[in-house]
């Protein structure tokens, strides 16, 4: 019987399994309930994970900017491997859910980003019931 070398297993396709978790409409992917506030004016990333599936999935988040003056809202925006993706969201003072409707493939890196409307006067962008689920 010949022996098989990593060359030969890569070249046949024989290096390993892959395949996709089975997760069916409805199912959460990814929650994260804690809150995170920021107080800067540039975007940062405050949570991420990685999709583990092709497909559309539903990104949820409570989303609200302390203290805002018109003008100056605080921002939020889901990215997808470190790129702008969802809509650019804006709140001055009471929390707001926010839900999109997004397509990923598996591995992709799914982001939340935020900043102050006007952190100079000690205002904040804060951020929780976060979630990601299969449509």
């Amino acid at each position: 019987m010949p022996l098989l070398d990593i060359y030969s297993l890569r070249n046949s396709g024989l290096d390993g399994i892959e395949s996709q978790p089975i997760v069916s409409q409805g199912d959460i992917i990814a929650r994260n309930s804690f809150g995170f506030t920021w107080s800067g004016t540039t975007l940062v990333e405050v949570w991420s994970t990685m999709s583990p599936i092709n497909g559309t999935l539903r990104c949820a988040f409570t989303f609200y900017g302390n203290g805002g003056v018109a003008g100056y809202a605080s921002r939020a925006q889901i990215y997808k491997n470190s790129q702008p993706y969802g809509v650019y969201r804006a709140s001055q003072s009471e929390p707001v859910n926010f839900l999109e409707d997004l397509k990923f493939e598996a591995g992709d890196k799914i982001q939340l980003y935020v900043k102050a409307g006007y952190p100079e006067a000690g205002y904040s962008a804060s951020v929780n019931n976060l979630s990601i689920t299969k449509l």
